[in-house]
């Protein structure tokens, strides 16, 4: 297991693991068993506005024709070896190619995501370190949501970045049956996850990470076999027990973004 130390300014250095661990943890977890939050940015945050007009008959109309599996056509971006703790913002490249936007992980990397080396600011606030480290951390969802934005807002700007961030596993369904791939927070192969104190922030705020923390693109499920389906920067595309996805999902506060 790839082990890496964090040392906040005046505190005691941390062992925590990050994304860059070995390929002997990402396996097919298909017969796996199934405080401080995530502080959301100040746009873009719950539902996008159709979303939240949608009428009952729109609904109505949804159940009725809802599906039972689906999966989106989507390539994987790897994000070794340039970015062996890059995972988040891999999984960005990967939806914005999706979408048909001709931009690599490096250039999100280096352009757009905001990156932090002193040890006073939180996870969701910059990446801590750099992706390009072996020895990097990584983010939360707000961190990406602002890189994407910045991004959207330098090009066309057909798109904004949500930040769905709480929204309940199954509802995400949803988005994939509408060709709207979700980045996700989970963890390494779906290994349990452990969240450990790091710091605290210059505001005086107790910062957290989660071992063994990972970010993929949910782009399919499939109801009949209780799977789904996941672009994973590491490993390509996984398919893995839906229950143990979502219960990570939820051990990592349920973090989710889309640009749509």
């Amino acid at each position: 297991m790839k082990r890496t130390h964090l040392a906040a300014a005046g505190a005691a250095v941390m062992l925590l693991t990050s994304c860059s661990i070995g390929k002997g943890a990402d396996e097919n977890l298909l017969n796996s068993k199934g405080p401080e939050h995530i502080i959301p940015p100040e746009y873009n945050t719950g539902l996008p506005e159709q979303e939240a007009k949608k009428t009952d008959s729109e609904e109505n109309e949804q159940q009725s024709a809802e599906r039972f599996s689906y999966k989106i056509d989507i390539d994987t971006i790897y994000q070794n070896p340039e970015l062996p703790t890059g995972c988040e913002i891999t999984s960005l490249a990967i939806v914005l190619n999706y979408l048909g936007y001709d931009i690599s992980k490096t250039q999100l990397a280096n352009d757009y995501l905001e990156k932090n080396y002193s040890g006073k600011i939180g996870f969701d606030v910059a990446f801590m370190g750099d992706p390009t480290w072996e020895d990097g951390y990584g983010c939360y969802a707000p961190v990406i949501v602002k890189a994407a934005q910045k991004f959207l807002n330098e090009n066309d700007m057909v798109y904004s970045a949500w930040n769905l961030t709480g929204t309940d596993f199954k509802s995400l369904y949803d988005y994939i049956d509408r060709d709207i791939p979700v980045i996700v927070w989970v963890s390494m192969g779906l290994m349990e996850v452990n969240k450990r104190f790091c710091f605290y922030d210059k505001d005086g705020r107790g910062i957290y990470w989660y071992d063994n923390e990972h970010c993929v693109v949910l782009c399919g499920y499939d109801k009949s076999d209780n799977t789904v389906i996941a672009a994973d920067p590491l490993s390509g595309l996984m398919k893995y027990n839906a229950d143990r996805f979502e219960y990570i999902y939820n051990e990592l506060e349920k973090q989710a973004i889309i640009i749509q």
